[in-house]
């Protein structure tokens, strides 16, 4: 079904993480870039969850080459970058990253937690979910 998520370490979570992630339980990713995933679903043509990136940590560089992806921010203050592209990424903002480009996502905040949701077209599976140099926690 879907396509793969690309990383520099391409970590993946073991079946207990991948279980919690379809069933939409938090899942705490700590480490180097800490951020929590509160809802993963999987449906035939899409999947699609909320994310959390803790006080000035960010989404590392990564590519979904077989999906595109709309991201939109809910809450909080940061930036986000696709290819060469930047922009700001405030509650309301909406941005598609086209298929197999590189994509980051910072938040500005010192203070706070940047809010996010995403969909993926086709659904790219829990199993398939990679994550930069980050151990998963419960």
């Amino acid at each position: 079904m879907g396509g793969t998520a690309s990383s520099a370490s391409g970590a993946t979570p073991s079946a207990e993480v991948q279980s919690r992630l379809v069933k939409g339980e938090a899942t705490r990713l700590d480490g180097e870039h800490p951020r929590a995933l509160y809802t993963v679903a999987v449906g035939q043509h899409m999947s699609c969850g909320e994310e959390s990136i803790d006080a000035s940590s960010e989404v590392p560089w990564h590519s979904h080459w077989d999906s595109e992806e709309v991201l939109r921010c809910t809450a909080g203050t940061g930036k986000i970058y696709v290819g060469e592209q930047e922009a700001d990424f405030l509650p309301g903002v909406s941005v598609l990253v086209p298929k197999g480009v590189p994509h980051r996502i910072l938040n500005l905040s010192s203070s706070d937690q940047l809010w996010l949701s995403w969909t993926l077209s086709p659904p790219l599976q829990a199993q398939q979910f990679q994550a930069e140099r980050n151990s998963v926690t419960s």
